[in-house]
């Protein structure tokens, strides 16, 4: 009787703390939600810029110089940009709020995600550093392998520093999962507490 007492009072308090912390479920799939958005949204912001900056460069350059070349590239990574932008924000899920372990899913699939596109980022920017130091006498174009490069690793630094800003967003929320995560339980010896992860 006394141990029932004492689990009971235990699970008010776990309950009653994380209100306290004002943590809940509904709150952090907003925040993630939120996020993920936001990543989305600046891919998007970038891709406009690398755009119009492009046409703008190479419109008014003249054929043949790095410039010119380098223009053209920095407007094609916009194109791709604005895609893969797109098709972060039609695959972001509004997973159910009531459904918490679909919701923990998804928060740990954003963060593998980016922890993924941050190690893409260094090999583009080291690939793109290559080419533009080091190009190979290719299609005899040697300038344009270097303008190729050189817009390659400027995508690859920018989104690199765009994906840890998101990428910190999220990190930002795991303590308050793991206090959500937190469950108090009664077993045979007692009260247990018991981490999910």
């Amino acid at each position: 009787m006394i141990r029932r007492i004492l689990t009971a009072l235990l699970l008010v308090l776990s309950i009653t703390s994380i209100q306290a912390q004002d943590i809940n479920l509904v709150d952090l799939n907003t925040q993630r939600e939120r996020t993920s958005r936001g990543g989305a949204t600046a891919l998007g912001v970038i891709a406009l810029v690398d755009i119009g900056a492009g046409i703008a460069g190479y419109t008014t350059s003249f054929p043949g110089e790095f410039g010119h070349q380098y223009s053209f590239f920095t407007a094609g990574y916009g194109v791709v940009e604005g895609i893969f932008a797109l098709g972060m924000t039609a695959g972001i899920k509004s997973r159910d709020i009531n459904d918490f372990d679909l919701s923990y899913e998804e928060f740990e699939a954003n963060l593998h995600a980016y922890k993924v596109r941050a190690a893409f980022d260094i090999g583009l920017t080291a690939a793109g550093f290559i080419l533009y130091a080091a190009a190979p006498d290719i299609l005899n174009d040697r300038q344009m392998v270097s303008a190729f490069g050189l817009a390659t690793a400027t995508q690859g630094v920018v989104m690199f520093l765009v994906d840890q800003l998101v990428y910190s967003a999220h990190k930002k929320n795991a303590t308050k999962w793991a206090k959500l995560l937190q469950s108090v339980y009664p077993t045979a010896n007692g009260v247990s507490i018991n981490y999910r992860f």
